[in-house]
């Protein structure tokens, strides 16, 4: 039996990281990625994976942005935790995409 410290342990990734990269474009476009990796869990066996979001936007305007965003652009979908404990539900994480529209005021 594992004790509370060797489960906790199992049950984060060992290595993650986050490279977050912010450009404003010429004429009042905005184009914003986040990348980000975790891997696996070792305890509840959950894979590594990598994700991928994107934005880009266009201001028309100080007050005025318009948006469109991507979301886990590498992959289809992935895990992210099993429902290995009573009550817990596997979690998977799809890809999606959507619109924003900004006014500030």
């Amino acid at each position: 039996m594992l004790s509370a410290s060797e489960g906790a342990e199992g049950n984060s990734p060992r290595h993650q990281f986050q490279l977050h990269s912010y450009l404003r474009l010429p004429r009042s476009f905005d184009l914003d990625a986040a990348l980000y990796h975790a891997s696996r869990l070792l305890v509840s066996q959950v894979p590594s994976y990598a994700r991928l979001d994107v934005r880009f936007g266009w201001r028309l305007g100080e007050r005025l942005e318009i948006s469109a965003v991507g979301q886990n652009l590498l992959e289809r979908r992935h895990l992210e935790i099993t429902g290995n404990d009573v009550g817990v539900r596997s979690g998977y994480v799809q890809h999606n995409a959507y619109g924003e529209f900004t006014w500030k005021f």
